[in-house]
């Protein structure tokens, strides 16, 4: 009885434990992911003191953050890059910043903030700019054409094209959970087959 108990509570504590891992940041583009990396382009200004916006309907719960995939001339700038997102009326959700040291070129950034809830089919524009009096060397990547439910604007101009963004949610995700599962099963069955054959 005791052996049950001692099994039935490893299986509870192992299951816990697999769950709270199974808690992930999941990414979920905005752009048309069909599109060949090789064939993203460079947005036409880098980041300066003329808003980049970006507008898309929201396809996820939540919202943690923005994934942005950018080239940086100077990885060693100490330069301070502001980012932002509103609603559609134009209510400002939150306000971050950013250095640009903190950038790695060529790859996919975070850009982080408060989560947010309740975004499922709602409209969001997200901000990014300087206040800086330099050339920040910031470059955002986005596809030649623009995909649906998004607009791209430079300074009030719209630019054809849709960001290499992600949108960013935690949350509990049943695939991994399902993979984690099994791989811990194999394993205990593994040791199990080894111990009868070594005993």
């Amino acid at each position: 009885m005791k052996r049950k108990m001692k099994v039935l509570l490893g299986v509870l504590i192992l299951g816990i434990l697999i769950e709270i891992y199974s808690f992930v940041d999941l990414k979920h583009p905005i752009y048309n992911v069909n599109i060949a990396t090789e064939e993203y382009i460079l947005c036409e200004e880098n980041v300066s003191k003329e808003v980049i916006t970006q507008s898309f309907i929201a396809e996820t719960d939540t919202m943690k953050a923005m994934n942005i995939k950018c080239s940086v001339a100077d990885e060693s700038l100490n330069a301070e890059l502001k980012y932002a997102l509103c609603d559609e009326n134009g209510n400002e959700l939150i306000q971050n910043n950013i250095k640009v040291n903190e950038l790695k070129s060529g790859k996919f950034n975070d850009f982080s903030f408060d989560t947010i809830k309740e975004c499922k089919g709602n409209k969001y524009v997200f901000k990014i700019w300087t206040e800086e009096n330099i050339e920040t060397g910031v470059i955002l990547y986005k596809t030649a054409s623009r995909q649906e439910n998004t607009l791209l604007e430079c300074n009030q101009t719209q630019e054809e094209g849709t960001l290499v963004l992600r949108v960013v949610e935690h949350k509990f995700d049943i695939e991994t959970f399902i993979v984690v599962f099994c791989f811990v099963i194999y394993i205990c069955f593994f040791i199990k087959m080894l111990y009868k054959f070594f005993r």
